[in-house]
């Protein structure tokens, strides 16, 4: 008889994408919100979703 495989808890399955999203609304709001300093840290938070699909559909592919 085989074993069943053991569940992986929620924060192993959400843990990342929760983290990406953080920081893509943190890069919205300081978009919106800031000026100077906070558009350069908008610009590096919103290229995060980017940089880990180019990532993860051109390098591991």
């Amino acid at each position: 008889m085989t074993s069943l495989p053991k569940r992986w808890p929620l924060k192993r399955i959400f843990g990342a994408p929760a983290v990406v999203g953080g920081v893509v609304i943190f890069g919205l709001l300081s978009a919106l919100l800031g000026d100077g300093f906070w558009d350069v840290l908008s610009w590096l938070a919103l290229a995060l979703p980017i940089l880990l699909f180019a990532y993860y559909a051109l390098i591991k592919a």
